[in-house]
This record gives structure tokens, C-alpha cells and sequence, in this order.
């Protein structure tokens, strides 16, 4: 027992760092944290998300010039590859900026000034953009793992904040990787980026817009899955709110209370749906789809219980 406690403590460690570092996160009423990005204000960190057959490792920041950066690491723990050992879990990264794809009133965005950026259980990101033109844009990024599916979704949603109507155009379509058949237990594997939204919006003053994006995984023959990314969205939001409302943690300290919250689900979402079953991977882009005795059996599986996650 005294061990498994300890093991809380060590997931929060991290979590402590982000929010005393500098004082740039600060704790929400809703326990969820949130860093108000001033200028020139250069910081890059990372989190890592997870859903029943895919992983994420974000590692987003600020850059000098206030515009954000985002790479994402996507982990498939379900597409085993050669040699098929411990750290057999096809992994990508991806680096593509979908805003590049925009277009206001014919011209791109070109400045970008982040103002937030809130982790919940998904990373949100609030910017101010303007254009070539001037005409201005508020653009809010909502990045999360699908709970059930082998996707992550991302959502873009263009706000007019200007005083005269827009139009709003976006590029659609999807570009498909084929990894090498020759490097994967299950031959190749199909790697599809799929950008969706309407191809041209009329915004006037106050109103929105949005699009979506999606990276997915598929074995070879597995054709692709057409995601709600909406219906994603309210999904994580209910499994992550459910484990918020579970076994909650009542000190004098409010950031003790809020990293065992965050640590709450950093455990419970790593579970993958592998060939041998449901198994519980300590993640970071090494460790998925297997057994490590010390960290499943004597650290995460005795909290379950406590936590009443019946996954």
C-alpha cells in the first residue's frame, strides 16, 4: 500500500512542475488548468493522450514570433511491427499545420498571437490571426485522442471577429502513407490524414466556422472508418468527467488536489484494446501493448478498483 501511493505521487510529479514553473499555469474552478500566453512569453511542453487503440504525445509550445507550434506523436500499440518485441508499436509523427490550409477572402493567414492554452483532457488552444488583408479572425484548436477508434481529432473553429462579413475557405481531401509490408506483422499498414469541413462559408461579424482533421491507423485490406469527430469530442469529454467525479482527493492544497485529478487520467486512459486483451501501458512512446509486472501489477491495477473504472 505504501507503494502504490507512492506511485500516485511520482505520476503527479510532472504535473506539479508544470503549474509551479514560473507561475504560468494557473488551476481552474473547474480543476482543469489553463496558461494565459503573454507576449513574448517562449515555452514548449509536452502531454500525452490516449484512447482504447491509439496514443498521442503532444509537444506543442509558443514561439518567439507568439505563434503555436504543434508535432504530433502518434503511437498504434494495435499495429504490431518487426521485430514484433516491446517497442513493436507503429509510431509516426506529425507535423502538419492544417490553418495553412485556410484562406480569408482569398488571402492566408498570416499572424498568429496565441492567447490560451487549456488542458482538460484535451489540449485547447484560443488565437487571435489576422491576414495580408487585416481582416482578423479568433481560431480556437481542440486536440484529443478518439476513446474507441484508432484516430486522433483534431477540431478548427474560425470565428469573424472582425467588423465586416468573410469568406471562409478550406481545402479538403486526405493524403494515405503506406508503411513497408515487408516491417509489419500484419504486412503494410495504412497511415490516412483526412482533412474535412465545407469547402467555402460566408462568416458575417460574431458568427463561426469549422473544420476537422483526423489521423488514423488501418491494417492492410481495412477500409477507412468515417468519424463524427463531434461525437468524439462529447466522448472523451464524458470519459474524462466521469473519472473527474471518481475518487476525488480533498486536501488544504489545491494543486495537490488538481495533479492527482490530472493523474487520474493519465492512468485510466492508457489501457489498450491489444490482441491478448485489455492491457495497461505506461506509455512514452516505448511502452504499449505489454506486461511490466512492477508497473501493472503492483502500482496502476490496485488503484482501479478504488477509482471503479470498469474498463
Amino acid at each position: 500500500m505504501k507503494r502504490f501511493f507512492l506511485t500516485i505521487v511520482f505520476l503527479c510529479i510532472g504535473f506539479l512542475g508544470i503549474v509551479q514553473a514560473e507561475n504560468r499555469w494557473y488551476i481552474r474552478p473547474d480543476g482543469n488548468i489553463s496558461w494565459d500566453v503573454k507576449e513574448g512569453d517562449v515555452h514548449a511542453d509536452h502531454i500525452e493522450m490516449s484512447g482504447l487503440k491509439v496514443s498521442v504525445v503532444l509537444r506543442y509550445g509558443v514561439k518567439e514570433d507568439g505563434s503555436f507550434s504543434l508535432t504530433r506523436s502518434i503511437v498504434w500499440p494495435l499495429l504490431r511491427t518487426i521485430p514484433n518485441n516491446t517497442h513493436a508499436s507503429l509510431t509516426r509523427r506529425f507535423s502538419v499545420e492544417p490553418v495553412q490550409q485556410l484562406c480569408i477572402n482569398g488571402l492566408p493567414l498570416e499572424k498568429e498571437q496565441v492567447q490560451q492554452i487549456t488542458l482538460d483532457g484535451t489540449l485547447s488552444v484560443n488565437s487571435l490571426m489576422t491576414t495580408v488583408g487585416g481582416d482578423s479572425v479568433a481560431l480556437t484548436r481542440i486536440v484529443f485522442p478518439s476513446v474507441s477508434k484508432a484516430s486522433v481529432c483534431e477540431i478548427y473553429q474560425v470565428k469573424n471577429i472582425g467588423p465586416r462579413g468573410i469568406l471562409l475557405e478550406i481545402s479538403s481531401g486526405e493524403s494515405v502513407l503506406e508503411t513497408p509490408a515487408s516491417k509489419g506483422v500484419d504486412g503494410s499498414y495504412r497511415l490516412v490524414t483526412r482533412m474535412d469541413g465545407v469547402a467555402s462559408q460566408e462568416l458575417k461579424p460574431g458568427e463561426s466556422g469549422e473544420f476537422f482533421v483526423t489521423y488514423s491507423g488501418y491494417k492492410s485490406g481495412v477500409s477507412f472508418e468515417s468519424l463524427d469527430v463531434k461525437q468524439e469530442l462529447e466522448a472523451r469529454q464524458a470519459l474524462v468527467r466521469g473519472w473527474r467525479d471518481q475518487l476525488v482527493l480533498e486536501t488544504p492544497d489545491t494543486v495537490i488536489n488538481t495533479m492527482f485529478g490530472f493523474a487520474k487520467i493519465r492512468g485510466a486512459e492508457s489501457i489498450y484494446d491489444t490482441k491478448g486483451g485489455l492491457m495497461h501501458g505506461p506509455g512514452g512512446e516505448s511502452y504499449y501493448a505489454a506486461i511490466w509486472a512492477n508497473d501493472q501489477a503492483e502500482y496502476i491495477n490496485p488503484f482501479f478498483p478504488f477509482l471503479g473504472y470498469e474498463v
